[in-house]
């Protein structure tokens, strides 16, 4: 399945990639273009709510970031939005595969102590809660 972001200007796609039960959601993030995604102020608040409708069937979503280059501070808004959301419904929200310039953001805006962060989606998968260091 794939979920297309309903505002115009932003371009970016989410594919479920795995849903099992009511247990995990997998979001790959893409675009239409061959080029890394870059989350801005648009793509931000469509990732919000994909996220938003994933945890309402489910208790885990990973977002996988490997397609994504870089994000802006809604980007960084947004998901601290979905995290909150996530845990005061005993859900998680969990990040994988991020690129260096993304990891570093998190790194410098403290929020890799926030999020559960892994190096690859197999990696977040086969450790389920687990926390399995980026770095």
């Amino acid at each position: 399945m794939i979920w297309q972001a309903g505002l115009p200007t932003a371009r970016l796609k989410f594919q479920v990639l795995q849903n099992v039960g009511d247990q995990l959601t997998v979001l790959k993030l893409r675009n239409s273009f061959p080029q890394l995604q870059k989350i801005f102020r648009d793509e931000a608040a469509a990732l919000s709510r994909v996220v938003g409708e994933a945890l309402q069937d489910t208790r885990e979503v990973i977002l996988d970031f490997e397609g994504v280059e870089s994000l802006d501070s809604a980007g960084l808004g947004e998901l601290v939005l979905a995290h909150m959301s996530a845990e005061g419904q005993g859900k998680s929200v969990k990040l994988s595969g991020a690129q260096p310039h993304v990891r570093e953001l998190l790194e410098l805006t403290n929020l890799s102590s926030v999020f559960e962060l892994y190096p690859s989606l197999e990696d977040a998968i086969e450790t389920g809660d687990e926390f399995a260091p980026m770095i």
